[in-house]
């Protein structure tokens, strides 16, 4: 009984078969249509999946987009927040939010352009913190700038502003603060101090001139490239 219902049960794997002299299957011998017709339905369905290879480049670009907008996107979410929160709390919003929270955004860029070149060879942490470093510096440049301005030290400003064309984060930043300045603060100070204003770190009588702001936009664009050659030379 057995026997004779286990025979009577359809038999779902044709293959593979006894060759056609009654031997064992052999690995030439041509599968069965059915066994074919599977084959080829998904050898199609293959094709219609598979994607092409995506080039280094494509890879660092896409990356940085992507990047780049979360990073923009999170600048001025949380510089408009915090400005509309300080001013329910205190009552003083600055004249130009939108401004200082633009250049918030493109120095966050600009760090974010010069981590992803230096994960070309080094990992994301070390690159992070690398990049965090340099911020650190590039802001104390920028108070040596100004503090060699106050004691009329031409050498010292001279590095400074150097430091500042090779990571223009310092540079964006007083963007930053020039649009949270009030303009009675800025018409004060500069009548009260006059040049020796600009020895305040944490004072800007002027947001950075256009030729620097361009700077920065071809820095990016160079960082981005030696990423993308970085990346192409290296063995994975």
């Amino acid at each position: 009984m057995t026997t004779s219902s286990a025979s009577q049960q359809p038999c779902t794997r044709s293959w593979p078969r006894r060759s056609a002299d009654g031997g064992p299957p052999s690995r030439t011998d041509p599968p069965p249509r059915d066994i074919r017709a599977v084959l080829r339905k998904r050898e199609h369905s293959s094709r219609n999946v598979w994607t092409r290879p995506i080039r280094r480049s494509d890879l660092v670009v896409g990356r940085w987009l992507g990047l780049a907008a979360v990073v923009i996107a999170y600048a001025f979410a949380s510089g408009l927040l915090e400005i509309v929160a300080i001013g329910f709390v205190s009552g003083y919003y600055p004249p130009q939010p939108l401004l200082a929270s633009g250049f918030l955004a493109a120095q966050a860029v600009v760090l974010l352009t010069f981590a992803l070149l230096l994960s070309t060879r080094l990992p994301a942490i070390a690159a992070g913190a690398i990049c965090v470093v340099l911020f650190g510096l590039g802001w104390m440049a920028g108070v040596f700038a100004v503090v060699g301005r106050f004691f009329d030290a031409g050498p010292l400003v001279t590095a400074s502003e150097a430091s500042r064309w090779l990571l223009p984060s310092d540079g964006l930043w007083r963007g930053a603060i020039y649009g949270l300045e009030p303009p009675a603060v800025i018409f004060v100070t500069l009548g009260r101090a006059g040049p020796a204003a600009a020895a305040n770190p944490f004072f800007a009588a002027a947001p950075p001139p256009t030729a620097f702001v361009a700077w920065s936009a071809v820095w990016v664009v160079i960082v981005l490239g030696l990423a993308v050659i970085s990346l192409r030379r290296r063995d994975l």
